[in-house]
């Protein structure tokens, strides 16, 4: 079993490179799973590894991009037999980057 994290971020965190800025930490801590916009305005996020990863990924996730002003996360811990193969950022008409 991998441990999984299915995160949502609030606040201003569309529109601000926050997918990329979440792949791009993510990418650096050795996580898979995916990043996307939600049409509520919020980010969700999906991210699997090992836990000390995932702890330093959801203090990123705090911080967030240098545009964005993430109010708060809610993180849910879990674990899957299912692991992805990658970090995937999740591309819909709202916002493109």
């Amino acid at each position: 079993m991998t441990e999984q994290i299915h995160a949502k971020l609030c606040g201003r965190v569309q529109g601000v490179f926050m997918r990329s800025y979440i792949k791009e930490q993510a990418d650096e801590l050795g996580l898979m799973g995916r990043v996307e916009n939600k049409e509520d305005g919020t980010v969700a996020v999906v991210a699997q590894g090992n836990e000390d990863n995932l702890k330093t990924f959801i203090s990123a996730l705090h911080k967030g991009s240098p545009l964005a002003h993430v109010e708060t996360v809610e993180v849910a811990w879990g674990q899957t037999s299912n692991p992805q193969e990658d970090f995937l950022v999740i591309h819909d008409q709202a916002n493109s980057n």
